[in-house]
């Protein structure tokens, strides 16, 4: 926790001699939005909340391809008769449900440090 706050008070003292010098640039007004803890305790959580979805995802895919989609000519013919069943037909619905989460906290992400990099 100490280094954080070492690491946190010599940002701020960066960025507080761009202050005076008149202008922040735009590269450094990222620095000065982690600053504030709360903000980067969002992000640490937000990053959690991303790699739980992509993991989840991660295995449902490699759960489809060893149950529905077997590799080899033997898994081709299989296929043809796993797809439909409700087990695959199932995980192909939480995949592309995972699929859609990660798309909608990718323009959740992108739409949170846009407003915080341009609105002061």
């Amino acid at each position: 926790m100490k280094n954080i706050d070492n690491t946190l008070r010599s940002i701020r003292g960066f960025v507080a001699f761009w202050l005076q010098i008149g202008e922040l640039p735009i590269s450094f007004r990222w620095i000065n939005m982690f600053i504030n803890r709360n903000r980067l305790r969002v992000v640490v959580k937000g990053l959690f909340i991303y790699t739980t979805w992509v993991s989840i995802h991660y295995f449902l895919v490699h759960i489809y391809v060893s149950l529905c989609v077997p590799i080899g000519v033997r898994g081709y013919f299989y296929s043809m008769f796993l797809i439909p069943s409700p087990h695959c037909k199932t995980l192909i619905w939480a995949i592309s449900q995972t699929s859609n989460h990660i798309i909608g906290l990718w323009i959740f992400m992108g739409t949170w440090m846009l407003s915080h990099l341009f609105i002061q």
